[in-house]
């Protein structure tokens, strides 16, 4: 058997470097033209010089090329020697005397045969000693000589080519006398950007803006372009580009400016604003220093293996912070805590800086020190804590919140309350700020309570009821209300079974009530629909509908919950709603009284006149909106006079996702008559609070509980009527593309008080109620429409069941997996969207699709493909679980700069062994989205 014996491999190594230096040897191509470049040339000296460049990744042999000047004329041509081989990306470099004139010549760059011309350049004049020069190499040639040539190395300023990243526009004042553009050099070197430009919207606008020679761009450093009369107040692109015109290293577009604002990003290179500054820094960095009251102590918790001081930027400005301090008592206790290098918190945002037993558990300060420890730019005294509670201002930014909260939020909003708790003998309405949903709290002045509503933002959280069960005992002293009344059966108003909402009051936050008051959807019968009678609900099959439209898994679960005897927390104190009941509601109070106005739609009849929408209408091909069995009610306190009906509807329309919304407030207005303050219904959407509802109603104010969201909420045609019969209060600013007026946006909760049932105040605003005469009002019927089944059905099970899943469940409670004969397509019957903020200024999405057959039920295994566009783009896809459900999350994405606020998730394809994917039935009966598109918003 023969060997091959290898070399070491110190010998091998040293034969590789004697081999790579002799480049006579090494393989090479002959340059096409453009591969090779004049790059600089000397022209006025003894000895001239012209420097080649190999623009190419190639070895190529230039042997027999020339160097020549002006065509037919001029010294006679050089010729590049035998064996030259130019290295890919370097120099070649000829020298010669008197070939090229000092007052102006052509240079060129010759095939072999001297017939092509492979590069060639003019000048008009030549200093003494200077060069004409690309900058970069390879790149435009430089309106201006160098003094300091560089024969064979790279080219002044020039070096590799400025790439896209690493100079970028920084920031912008377009709506000025004097615009300016900043530019910033992301690198650690100097960087020339002789000859680059600047310049608005493509193919239009002002001719570019050229860069003067000889401009360079320090490491880390900015330039700035000031212009006239060039960009757009009303929107326009800023553009930076190279100096051939063709390539957009940097790029930004704006959709409006405002006068001596400027748009920047958060930190220089980073990220843009979402919102212009009143503080421009041009020519500076955009992340300025904090000063006294720019950034605030917002939370803290002091009693915990693990402390923490949350910072918020109140500023609409990106402050740094670096070497900043925190500390505890002044001249005592630990030694104060350094805030560490290159710490910036965005405007708007929030910084968290840990540490261990530094703050006592029995009291002690918290404050915001400058770097030279002498100026205290915030502090906060407690004289006690609680182990895993935090202190907390509401909303951030705000007055400290009276109350310890049990649900600290470290580098996220504070969702405590604030609530200043209630006095008794004082009458209250409560609209709480709980963003795009409702939840309200009416307390009379015996301490009487009534809840209305419990928002959560997405089926699988339980956020809304940890809220709301903190807003009671912060502002009751306890965690007990009355009576509870559930609108009507959406996710927005009182949560989903098994996660939040009511259920998560009860089961998790042990909130008691005496009594439930809920609409009469149906019930959960053992073994309808198909179903096993097992004991156990299947939320999907076993629910008899007696009043109902569209219907989703927040009614289904809801009902399985509710009408289950075996949940003893619930089912002893539910009762359906009796219309025109004075003493279902029954304050104790002299002069207040709560009047059930409207339930389940009695009296409303469909556009045709005839059919009415009370009955069992989830078969219907369009069936009614869930809005439009909303309870209504009208609390009555001395004589002030309030008016709330859920998302009831005051128009005939037909949505776009398949239901029908109704005329309910023809039947409502009448039976509220005339009152003081009225919460405008569902949000204050365009389909309701209509100008006959308004008109009979006559609120002197009105309120629209509602979040930044993507419907339209509140419709620009409600807000202009409610404003020309009264006041108008939101608890925030929600579509943002809505003119507002003299609304008051409270970004917060809006609070009615009285005292004496007449002089009532509005967060702080005094009025005085009206009595209207009653007898004018409709008279309402006092019992249920006795044809209608109600809550009580004999036909409930009696047997012990099993109770939902608790909180801590990954998916929602189980459902059948079987498919029932007959199906042969499946369809999206839901899309929900939750948002999550993350430290650093980041945020993602998570959407949860469902998916289901032709009969209606769940669809096992089936696979869900889509796309993400906005803020992030890209694909993915999930799997069906037994109940139809799977969810997509997104990656963390900034929330800073234009286009980052808002996710959008299409379905573009679902597939499954045995079904077929009928995209035409894609449904969403919550009614936020379309059943193939879902936009989330980014959170706040």
């Amino acid at each position: 058997m023969s060997k091959t014996r290898l070399l070491a491999p110190a010998l091998l190594t040293i034969l590789v470097l004697l081999l790579s230096t002799v480049s006579p040897t090494l393989a090479a191509d002959s340059p096409n033209p453009g591969d090779v470049l004049i790059n600089e040339y000397v022209a006025n000296a003894t000895t001239e010089w012209v420097e080649l460049y190999n623009t190419t990744s190639l070895n190529l042999d230039i042997s027999g090329f020339y160097i020549d000047d002006i065509a037919g004329g001029g010294g006679a041509p050089k010729v590049v020697p035998a064996s030259t081989i130019l290295m890919a990306g370097g120099y070649y470099v000829m020298t010669f005397s008197s070939v090229l004139n000092n007052t102006g010549d052509d240079v060129r760059f010759l095939d072999p045969t001297q017939t092509v011309v492979h590069d060639s350049t003019s000048y008009t004049s030549a200093t003494a000693g200077h060069s004409w020069y690309r900058s970069p190499d390879g790149g435009a040639w430089s309106p201006t000589e160098s003094s300091s040539p560089t024969q064979g190395s790279a080219n002044p300023g020039g070096g590799p080519s400025i790439n896209p990243g690493d100079v970028v526009v920084n920031e912008y004042v377009a709506n000025s006398t004097i615009e300016w553009v900043e530019l910033y050099n992301t690198t650690g070197s100097s960087l020339d950007i002789s000859g680059y430009y600047i310049d608005d919207i493509v193919g239009g606008g002002g001719a570019p803006q050229a860069i003067p020679a000889g401009t360079t761009i320090p490491a880390d450093g900015f330039y700035t372009m000031n212009l006239s009369n060039y960009l757009n107040n009303g929107g326009d692109s800023v553009r930076f580009l190279d100096p051939l015109q063709t390539t957009v290293i940097d790029s930004t577009s704006y959709s409006f400016s405002t006068l001596e604002y400027s748009w920047y990003r958060l930190t220089d290179g980073g990220a843009w604003s979402a919102e212009e500054t009143d503080s421009p820094t041009k020519n500076a960095s955009n992340t300025p220093p904090a000063g006294p009251g720019d950034v605030v102590i917002n939370e803290f918790l002091a009693n915990s293996t693990i402390e923490w001081v949350e910072l918020y930027n109140t500023t609409l400005q990106t402050k740094d912070i670096s070497g900043y301090y925190i500390d505890d008592i002044a001249a005592g206790g630990g030694s104060p805590i350094a805030i560490p290098a290159s710490t910036v918190i965005p405007a708007g945002g929030y910084y968290v800086l840990e540490f261990s037993s530094f703050l006592n558990n029995g009291g002690d300060d918290v404050r915001f020190l400058d770097p030279a420890q002498t100026i205290v730019l915030d502090a906060y005294t407690y004289s006690s804590s609680t182990a895993g509670f935090s202190w907390y201002r509401y909303p951030d930014g705000g007055a400290w919140a009276t109350l310890e909260t049990s649900v600290p939020t470290a580098g996220a909003r504070n969702p405590g309350t604030g609530d200043v708790p209630w006095t008794p003998g004082t009458f209250e309405i409560r609209i709480f700020d709980v963003e795009q949903g409702d939840s309200q709290l009416i307390i009379f002045p015996s301490g009487f309570s009534i809840l209305i509503d419990v928002r959560e933002a997405s089926w699988n959280t339980g956020q809304g009821a940890a809220l709301i069960a903190q807003k009671i005992q912060s502002i009751t002293g306890g965690t007990h209300v009355n009576v509870g009344v559930l609108s009507h059966h959406h996710l927005d108003h009182i949560g989903y079974a098994g996660y939040g909402g009511f259920w998560g009051l009860m089961e998790t936050h042990g909130i008691t009530f005496d009594k439930i008051i809920d609409r009469n959807a149906g019930a959960w019968v053992d073994g309808f629909g198909g179903g096993t009678v097992d004991g156990i609900c299947d939320p999907d099959l076993e629910i008899q509908w007696y009043n109902a439209g569209t219907q989703s898994g927040t009614s289904r679960n809801w009902l399985c919950y509710a009408t289950d005897s075996a949940n003893t927390k619930i089912y002893p104190i539910r009762q359906v709603a009796q219309l025109g009941s004075t003493s279902q509601i029954d304050p104790p109070d002299a002069g207040g009284i709560v009047e059930i106005v409207q339930v389940d739609g009695d009296g409303v009849m469909m556009v045709d006149g005839v059919t009415p929408i009370q009955g069992d209408h989830t078969a219907d091909p369009v069936p009614p909106s869930e809005n439009d069995y909303s309870i209504a009610i009208k609390i009555r306190f001395g004589t002030i006079d309030y008016a709330t009906a859920g998302d009831s509807d005051g128009e005939y329309a037909t949505s776009q996702w398949g239901y029908t919304y109704n005329d309910v407030e023809a039947i409502l207005a009448p039976r509220f008559g005339q009152v003081d303050v009225l919460r405008a219904n569902h949000h204050g959407s365009g389909h309701s609070t209509s100008q006959f509802y308004v008109d009979n109603l006559d609120p002197d104010a009105s309120a629209i509980s509602c979040g930044n969201n993507t419907y339209g909420h509140p419709g620009q045609a409600v807000l202009d009527r409610l404003l020309a019969t009264g006041d108008v209060y939101l608890t925030n600013l929600c579509d943002t593309t809505r003119i507002y007026g003299a609304a008051v946006i409270v970004n917060g909760d809006i609070i009615l008080k009285s005292n004496d049932g007449v002089n009532y105040t509005i967060n702080g605003v005094a009025y005085v109620a009206s009595d209207p005469v009653l007898a004018t009002n409709t008279p309402l019927p006092t019992t249920t429409n006795t044809s209608l089944p109600t809550a009580t059905n004999t036909s409930l099970p009696t047997a012990t069941n099993t109770p939902l899943p608790n909180a801590t469940n990954t998916s929602p409670p189980p459902t059948a997996t079987n498919t029932p004969a007959g199906s042969s397509s499946m369809h999206v019957a839901d899309l929900d969207a939750v948002t999550l903020s993350h430290q650093g200024g980041k945020w993602s999405a998570t959407i949860t699709i469902q998916i289901v057959d032709n009969t209606g039920a769940p669809v096992a295994n089936a696979t869900i493909n889509g796309t993400w566009s906005g803020a992030h783009s890209g694909s993915g896809s999930c799997i069906t679980n037994a109940a139809g459900h799977c969810s997509v999350q997104s990656p963390q994405v900034p929330k800073g700069g234009p286009g980052n606020a808002t996710m959008t998730w299409t379905v573009t394809n679902v597939t499954h062994s045995t079904l077929t994917y009928n995209s035409a039935s894609n449904t969403d009966p919550d009614g936020d989205s379309n059943g193939t598109s879902i936009t989330a918003n980014k959170p706040n």
